[in-house]
């Protein structure tokens, strides 16, 4: 009888902490870089444009072993570089990525359009947009 008494009262505590832990897990929330990546080439952006959430950064990887980026603030127009930055942007100035390499640009804390371009491959242009 004693046994049993014993253990209900352990199954019941178990039970209890089972369920608190999951209920704190629900309200945890976490960030994930699923859509937060860029691919690069020897010469180009795997996409121009990548959107994004305020508070999230964006990972820029060279997959070309061979290949360095010299990433900063700007854009290519019509083959011409335009070094420029938005207001609330973060600022980026000749980040080199080098072949098989990684980089992350932000976080971004505001919303906005933001552009980024390779300074030494003409029309490498990547555009961010964050939404709230």
């Amino acid at each position: 009888m004693m046994m049993a008494k014993l253990f209900s009262r352990l199954a019941l505590g178990f039970l209890l902490v089972t369920i608190l832990t999951a209920c704190m897990a629900a309200g945890t929330s976490t960030q994930t870089t699923a859509g937060t990546e860029v691919h690069m080439d020897s010469s180009r952006f795997s996409q121009t444009e990548i959107t994004i959430q305020k508070g999230q950064s964006v990972t820029l990887i060279n997959d070309d072993p061979l290949t360095p980026h010299v990433i900063a603030n700007g854009t290519w127009e019509n083959g011409t570089a335009k070094p420029g930055i938005e207001p609330n942007t973060p600022k980026v100035k000749d980040l080199q990525i080098n072949g098989s390499a990684r980089a992350t640009l932000g976080p971004f804390n505001a919303s906005g359009t933001f552009r980024f371009y390779c300074t030494i491959h003409p029309g490498m242009s990547l555009t961010v947009i964050v939404r709230r």
